[in-house]
């Protein structure tokens, strides 16, 4: 349960530092809103997900690098 709440915080956090950014380039937008979107190969319903542990985790790692990129801007 907390894995899922800390999942929410870091769309959360995503979507606001896509909000407050300036200056972004066309495709940092589009990944952004990919990664907002969480990808099917992810997710779809609650009992259909991918239970590869490692896909989880690159997605986590994409959304925190995301995050820390329109930080900067």
């Amino acid at each position: 349960m907390t894995d899922g709440i800390e999942d929410f915080e870091y769309l959360y956090l995503l979507k606001n530092a896509f909000e407050k950014a300036k200056n972004i380039s066309a495709e940092d937008i589009e990944a952004a809103k990919q990664l907002l979107a969480v990808p099917p190969e992810l997710i779809v319903f609650t009992y259909h997900y991918n239970k590869d542990p490692n896909a989880l985790l690159a997605f986590r790692r994409q959304v925190a690098e995301m995050i820390l990129k329109l930080s900067r801007q």
